[in-house]
């Protein structure tokens, strides 16, 4: 009958520690799940791990832009450019024509040859358009009328100013000539009549602006 008590009251107790057991929660250190290692292995630059970079911070590293973006710039902000003396930065001024106008008349009487347009010293006069008439009488030869340039004190050029006929008058025969060119003389240019023993006259117009002598 003892015998039958203590195997009852060892029963009792073996149950008694089981349950206790299951309703204590386990410990770190009884944890049933299994840690997991991660190691990251950098042998290089090459080998970087790359980060999200989360809130505010700085990126010393460079940045690579691709796919040619649209870029907006807002605030219109100011834009300085910082060109030493060694290279400046070329300026076209839109309105030198307007600004530095240029408009001559040059007549040439019978029995002359040519007569000087004088241009301010310092300046270089570039020629855009011209206006020519010439008065010839009808026993003469046709003349040509040329305008005569020169730059940088170098050789003198003439440049013949094309006209047609006009007119038919009783004595004479009226030749007429515009155009635009793109002429340039520093010195004063000369309207020069090529017509030999002809007593024929001529008047031309010219038109343009001036720049400051290089």
């Amino acid at each position: 009958m003892k015998t039958y008590w203590r195997a009852a009251a060892a029963v009792v107790a073996l149950t008694a520690a089981m349950t206790l057991g299951a309703l204590l929660p386990a410990t770190p250190g009884h944890s049933q799940v299994a840690r997991q290692v991660v190691r990251v292995l950098q042998n290089g630059p090459n080998d970087a791990v790359p980060v999200t970079l989360q809130g505010g911070g700085a990126n010393a590293g460079n940045v690579n832009v691709v796919n040619t973006p649209n870029v907006h710039v807002t605030n219109t902000p100011s834009v300085n450019v910082t060109n030493g003396t060694g290279q400046p930065l070329p300026v076209l001024d839109v309105i030198a024509p307007a600004a530095h106008a240029f408009e001559a008349s040059a007549f040439i009487p019978a029995g002359n040859t040519q007569v000087p347009i004088t241009i301010p010293a310092g300046k270089r006069l570039v020629i855009q358009t011209y206006d020519v008439e010439l008065v010839v009488p009808k026993a003469d030869p046709y003349p040509g009328l040329d305008l005569q340039t020169q730059l940088n004190g170098g050789t003198l050029v003439l440049h013949h100013l094309a006209t047609q006929q006009s007119a038919v008058l009783a004595a004479f025969n009226v030749f007429e000539g515009t155009g635009q060119v793109a002429l340039y003389s520093d010195g004063s240019p000369l309207a020069y009549l090529n017509a030999g023993n002809s007593v024929a006259s001529a008047t031309l117009q010219i038109s343009g602006y001036l720049v400051p002598q290089p």
